[in-house]
């Protein structure tokens, strides 16, 4: 499964490695190469990592910025629990592992006989089963969050 998470990366700043070459010195005059420049504009907003692997070359942290950015990373879905969460989700009745835990737009966990959408309204909707039962341990299962695309099968999660 594909998870969506928040990670904090160092990007190249393109402004900053400007300046840092102004205040040497050194961008304006003949030392520092054209295909430095080049290099410096294609640059900007990759992340360290990405300019070490694409053009082999190292980057100094004064010329990066800490950025906020999305990425998509694969995970296993039974290894989301903690061991806690899977005894709690373990101890449901049969009918209720079948089915489906999603996280409210309140902030509410919520299990499913169905799997529900999304509605327009914001809130889980399942069109085939209206059987719905409040999961009263929302400070766990911290990985469900009212942004994911769909809900997570509790027989998946238990593994």
């Amino acid at each position: 499964m594909k998870r969506t998470i928040k990670k904090e990366v160092e990007v190249f700043d393109l402004e900053k490695f400007i300046a840092d070459r102004l205040l040497n010195g050194s961008y304006a005059s003949r030392d520092i190469a054209y295909s430095i420049k080049v290099w410096a504009y294609s640059c900007d907003g990759l992340t360290e990592e990405e300019i070490l692997n694409k053009y082999k070359r190292e980057v100094l942290s004064d010329w990066c910025i800490k950025k906020e950015i999305e990425v998509e990373e694969e995970v296993e879905i039974s290894n989301l629990c903690s061991d806690d969460e899977k005894v709690l989700l373990r101890n449901l009745k049969k009918h209720l592992r079948d089915g489906y835990i999603c996280r409210e737009s309140c902030g509410d966990l919520s299990i499913y006989l169905e799997g529900p959408c999304k509605s327009d309204c914001n809130a889980w909707i399942a069109y085939t089963n209206c059987n719905i039962f409040e999961f009263p341990y929302d400070h766990l299962f911290t990985f469900i969050h009212w942004k994911d695309k769909e809900p997570y099968k509790i027989s998946e999660l238990i593994g």
